[in-house]
């Protein structure tokens, strides 16, 4: 789980690097000190949304995150052009590997910012991502096939 995680954050990264040109961290312990404006992740809420088939299910995901900035007036830069090129991303971003292919897509991406506390301001990345089940292997063809007719006086009778 802690791949698929992974790889989710580095999608957002990636966009987020793209779209605004700024860095962004995995919040693994007490937020460090870091030149704004800079974005913080933290833990996300996984939870399982539906059922796509037997082997597909899909999982809604809210990423975390705080927005660091040094003023008003970038932080509405920041919101502005999220917002815009998630927009014409229309709400897909790409999960690629490391060579380069796109793997899967975070679809339904949302973004939303909630009341800044100074010019640190609160918001999360809403999205859904479809994963496979293990199948498991397949049943081996039969090797005997018999059939067994019940007859009409109490007793059994056998066709091999």
């Amino acid at each position: 789980m802690a791949d698929k995680y992974l790889a989710e954050l580095n999608a957002l990264q990636i966009w987020i690097k793209a779209a605004v040109n700024i860095d962004s961290y995995r919040l693994t312990t007490a937020p460090p000190q870091l030149p704004r404006p800079v974005i913080l992740w933290e833990a996300p809420h996984r939870g399982k949304d539906r059922n796509l088939g037997r082997w597909v299910y899909v999982n809604k995901v809210t990423q975390y995150g705080k927005l660091y900035v040094t003023n008003i007036d970038q932080l509405a830069v920041v919101q502005e052009r999220l917002l815009t090129d998630l927009e014409e991303r229309t709400g897909l971003l790409p999960i690629t590997s490391v060579e380069g292919t796109v793997v899967t897509l975070l679809k339904r991406c949302e973004i939303t910012f909630e009341n800044a506390e100074n010019l640190n301001v609160p918001f999360n990345v809403v999205y859904e991502i479809a994963y496979t089940r293990i199948r498991p292997p397949e049943a081996p063809n039969a090797t005997f096939v018999g059939n067994r007719l019940k007859g009409g006086w109490g007793y059994d009778v056998k066709n091999d």
